[in-house]
């Protein structure tokens, strides 16, 4: 895309990789926390599924407006692999706030989306983004995220269905599980080897757990992805990506990630399930309880085509799906 003038006074142009340091100096300027330039190259630069979208405004030389939508993995919809990216940093210098920026900025990226044929944006917008999203491009939104957590009780559970390893990396037949498991929903973003190397291996400065789960023919039936969090004093074990081909599965999982945090140390977990899923019929009976969030999150999405139909009641989601986590 060619440089053109916004107002009649400010520069739009395509991301260009010296652009990296103003970036990152204005994300610490609006959300007053640091992006580390490592965190930057994996979400961006580094990033094995594509290309970002990266929309600047500049008033003169200075940096003063900036969307990102990032190369993510595919979006399944009813079976059907859709291109998908996911919306990430919105950002508009204070002094320039209220000028129509954001909303520029965005249709800016959608139109070139739009035209490399990706078919859904989704993500986890923030208070103040979520709310332009839906009211001026038609997002479908869930509102703020609830959070199921459930008190660990200090004793081990125990279960003799499957068996869960723990393993350090993403073993060789995982696709074949996660290509069977997939068809299973309604709308779910990719599980593969790829994309779970570099969510939770590639990522820098985190430290995931994998749990495979396996029947009596050795074939995988199930894995869940542990994360340990510090919040202040308390260290809280968030359950961050949980797919099992049955609910007996997903128990055996949820039994592990137990077993797992307690002998940690740990006395609460958290984890993102839907309602309407099994997984969530599951959790409430094995003690977790729902809770308002004590950070607000939202979910959303927009479909790019007219084709695509989106239920979010019926969408497979997890923490894992954001960097967040």
């Amino acid at each position: 895309m060619q440089d053109f003038l916004f107002n009649d006074k400010y520069i739009c142009r395509d991301y260009k990789p010296e652009d990296k340091k103003a970036i990152l100096e204005l994300f610490a300027q609006v959300f007053e926390k640091e992006m580390s330039p490592e965190f930057w190259d994996w979400r961006f630069s580094n990033n094995p599924f594509g290309q970002p979208i990266i929309k600047l405004l500049f008033d003169n030389d200075l940096l003063i407006g900036h969307y990102a939508i990032s190369a993510s993995p595919a979006i399944y919809v009813k079976g059907e692999e859709q291109k998908a990216m996911i919306s990430m940093t919105t950002m508009v210098k204070k002094e320039y706030q209220g000028q129509g920026i954001f909303s520029f900025l965005t249709e800016q990226a959608y139109q070139q989306a739009q035209k490399e044929g990706v078919k859904i944006i989704w993500g986890f917008p923030n208070n103040n983004s979520y709310h332009g999203f839906v009211k001026n491009f038609n997002w479908i939104g869930t509102g703020p995220l609830k959070i199921l957590e459930k008190e660990i009780a200090g004793q081990k559970e125990t279960s003799a269905q499957f068996a869960i390893q723990d393993v350090i990396k993403v073993p060789e037949d995982f696709d074949l599980f996660c290509n069977e498991t997939q068809k299973n929903f309604d709308i779910i973003g990719e599980r593969s080897k790829k994309s779970i190397e570099w969510r939770y291996f590639a990522k820098p400065s985190s430290e995931y757990f994998l749990k495979i789960a396996r029947n009596k023919e050795e074939k995988i039936v199930g894995y869940t992805i542990l994360k340990i969090y510090q919040n202040n004093e308390e260290k809280i074990g968030h359950i961050v990506d949980l797919l099992s081909a049955n609910d007996i599965v997903a128990q055996d999982l949820m039994i592990s990630a137990n077993n797992f945090f307690e002998n940690q140390g740990i006395k609460k977990i958290t984890c993102w399930l839907q309602p309407k899923s099994f997984y969530y019929a599951r959790a409430l009976d094995f003690g977790f309880v729902l809770k308002d969030s004590s950070k607000e999150t939202f979910f959303g999405a927009k479909p790019l085509s007219k084709e695509i139909s989106i239920d979010l009641s019926k969408w497979h989601f997890t923490m894992g799906d954001s960097d967040n986590f």
